[in-house]
């Protein structure tokens, strides 16, 4: 599935979230969602950027989409653990902000 969302997200974008809502409909298993990377799997950042910050909006987009499935009930532990992952990644903004300020010349 990896890749098959690898090339929707990064070719043809404007189908991804039809693509993702889909697969929700059909496969709603904690487990098998949290196999696929669905903010992409990396990536390269330079100047001065909480990674982060941005990989909290990434999963933000993606509850967003979450949250416009039919069926909610089925999609509460996919949401939990999203939510989860955004507090982590907010989390680690926040460490990596704190690490910046206390030594600059080190980034």
């Amino acid at each position: 599935m990896n890749p098959l969302f690898d090339v929707l997200r990064h070719t043809l974008n404007d189908f991804f979230e039809e693509a993702f809502l889909h697969y929700l409909t059909l496969n709603t298993n904690i487990d098998d969602f949290k196999r696929i990377y669905w903010r992409g799997n990396g990536g390269t950042y330079s100047g001065d950027v909480i990674i982060g910050e941005i990989h909290a909006k990434d999963l933000q987009r993606i509850l967003e989409m979450v949250e416009k499935a039919s069926n909610q009930l089925d999609l509460i532990p996919i949401r939990t653990y999203i939510k989860e992952q955004i507090g982590y990644e907010l989390r680690s903004g926040e460490e990596e902000r704190k690490r910046k300020f206390i030594n600059p010349e080190g980034w």
